[in-house]
Protein backbone atom coordinates (compact mmCIF):
# COMPACT_ATOMS: atom_id res chain seq x y z
CA UNK A 1 0.00 0.00 0.00
CA UNK A 2 1.31 3.54 -0.52
CA UNK A 3 1.04 6.32 1.49
CA UNK A 4 -0.68 9.52 0.02
CA UNK A 5 0.27 11.49 3.35
CA UNK A 6 2.15 14.71 1.49
CA UNK A 7 5.65 15.91 3.48
CA UNK A 8 5.13 17.95 6.23
CA UNK A 9 4.45 21.53 5.60
CA UNK A 10 4.69 24.64 8.22
CA UNK A 11 1.35 26.87 8.66
CA UNK A 12 2.14 29.92 10.10
CA UNK A 13 -1.85 30.20 10.75
CA UNK A 14 -1.77 27.48 13.26
CA UNK A 15 -3.51 27.90 16.34
CA UNK A 16 -2.18 24.70 18.02
CA UNK A 17 1.99 24.20 18.42
CA UNK A 18 2.65 20.94 16.24
CA UNK A 19 1.92 17.40 16.82
CA UNK A 20 6.10 16.82 16.64
CA UNK A 21 8.47 14.33 18.11
CA UNK A 22 11.06 16.70 18.88
CA UNK A 23 14.72 15.84 19.60
CA UNK A 24 17.66 14.65 16.71
CA UNK A 25 16.89 10.69 17.26
CA UNK A 26 13.35 11.36 15.11
CA UNK A 27 13.00 14.90 13.65
CA UNK A 28 9.62 14.27 12.20
CA UNK A 29 6.36 16.42 11.94
CA UNK A 30 3.75 14.47 13.40
CA UNK A 31 1.38 17.61 13.24
CA UNK A 32 0.20 17.50 9.00
CA UNK A 33 0.59 13.21 9.01
CA UNK A 34 -2.01 13.05 12.25
CA UNK A 35 -4.20 15.66 10.62
CA UNK A 36 -4.53 14.65 6.84
CA UNK A 37 -7.85 13.55 5.90
CA UNK A 38 -5.82 10.76 4.14
CA UNK A 39 -4.17 9.36 7.28
CA UNK A 40 -2.26 6.19 6.10
CA UNK A 41 -3.88 5.62 3.06
CA UNK A 42 -6.73 3.55 1.84
CA UNK A 43 -8.09 0.12 1.90
CA UNK A 44 -10.25 -0.75 -1.46
CA UNK A 45 -14.57 -0.35 -0.25
CA UNK A 46 -14.83 -4.01 -0.88
CA UNK A 47 -12.97 -5.10 2.41
CA UNK A 48 -14.29 -2.76 4.48
CA UNK A 49 -14.99 -4.19 7.69
CA UNK A 50 -13.15 -7.29 7.27
CA UNK A 51 -11.91 -8.11 10.91
CA UNK A 52 -7.93 -7.51 11.65
CA UNK A 53 -6.32 -8.87 14.48
CA UNK A 54 -4.58 -6.69 16.88
CA UNK A 55 -2.22 -8.31 19.13
CA UNK A 56 -1.76 -5.85 22.56
CA UNK A 57 -4.13 -3.75 23.87
CA UNK A 58 -1.48 -1.18 24.86
CA UNK A 59 -1.00 2.28 23.61
CA UNK A 60 0.74 1.06 20.35
CA UNK A 61 -1.91 -1.40 20.10
CA UNK A 62 -5.10 0.94 20.53
CA UNK A 63 -2.99 3.48 18.49
CA UNK A 64 -3.42 0.52 15.64
CA UNK A 65 -7.12 -0.53 16.47
CA UNK A 66 -7.71 3.36 15.88
CA UNK A 67 -6.21 3.72 12.68
CA UNK A 68 -7.32 0.70 11.51
CA UNK A 69 -11.10 1.57 12.26
CA UNK A 70 -10.43 5.08 10.35
CA UNK A 71 -9.61 2.71 7.08
CA UNK A 72 -12.69 1.11 7.32
CA UNK A 73 -11.59 -2.19 8.82
CA UNK A 74 -12.09 -3.90 11.81
CA UNK A 75 -10.15 -4.40 14.14
CA UNK A 76 -10.21 -6.96 16.89
CA UNK A 77 -8.07 -6.17 19.85
CA UNK A 78 -6.75 -9.70 22.13
CA UNK A 79 -5.17 -8.44 25.15
CA UNK A 80 -3.81 -10.52 28.15
CA UNK A 81 -4.54 -8.16 30.90
CA UNK A 82 -5.19 -4.78 30.76
CA UNK A 83 -6.50 -2.17 28.11
CA UNK A 84 -3.71 0.45 28.29
CA UNK A 85 -0.65 -2.18 28.88
CA UNK A 86 1.63 -0.78 31.04
CA UNK A 87 0.38 2.56 31.20
CA UNK A 88 -0.80 2.63 34.90
CA UNK A 89 0.06 3.47 38.16
CA UNK A 90 -0.42 0.40 40.83
CA UNK A 91 -0.38 0.08 44.53
CA UNK A 92 0.69 -2.45 46.85
CA UNK A 93 -1.73 -4.72 48.78
CA UNK A 94 -1.62 -3.73 52.41
CA UNK A 95 0.36 -0.92 52.13
CA UNK A 96 0.30 2.74 52.75
CA UNK A 97 -2.45 3.60 49.87
CA UNK A 98 0.55 6.55 48.61
CA UNK A 99 2.82 4.20 47.57
CA UNK A 100 2.74 3.58 44.14
CA UNK A 101 4.52 2.71 41.34
CA UNK A 102 4.55 3.03 37.82
CA UNK A 103 4.33 0.06 35.54
CA UNK A 104 5.37 1.39 32.80
CA UNK A 105 6.84 4.69 31.49
CA UNK A 106 7.14 6.83 34.11
CA UNK A 107 5.86 10.61 32.74
CA UNK A 108 5.02 11.63 29.44
CA UNK A 109 7.17 14.38 28.63
CA UNK A 110 5.38 17.82 26.82
CA UNK A 111 7.34 17.18 23.79
CA UNK A 112 5.46 13.82 23.38
CA UNK A 113 2.44 16.04 22.08
CA UNK A 114 1.79 13.03 19.36
CA UNK A 115 0.95 10.38 22.15
CA UNK A 116 -1.02 12.58 24.32
CA UNK A 117 -2.75 13.15 20.76
CA UNK A 118 -3.87 9.89 21.33
CA UNK A 119 -4.21 8.99 24.35
CA UNK A 120 -7.16 12.05 23.88
CA UNK A 121 -8.55 10.34 20.49
CA UNK A 122 -8.88 7.16 22.93
CA UNK A 123 -10.35 8.59 25.81
CA UNK A 124 -7.45 7.40 27.99
CA UNK A 125 -7.17 9.18 31.26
Amino acid sequence: MTSTVPTAVQHADAQQPPITMFGPDFPYAYDDFLAHPAGLGQIPATEHGTEVAVIGGGLSGIVAAYELMKMGLKPVVYEADEIGGRLRTVGFEGCDPSLTAEMGAMRFPPSSTALQHYIDLVGLE
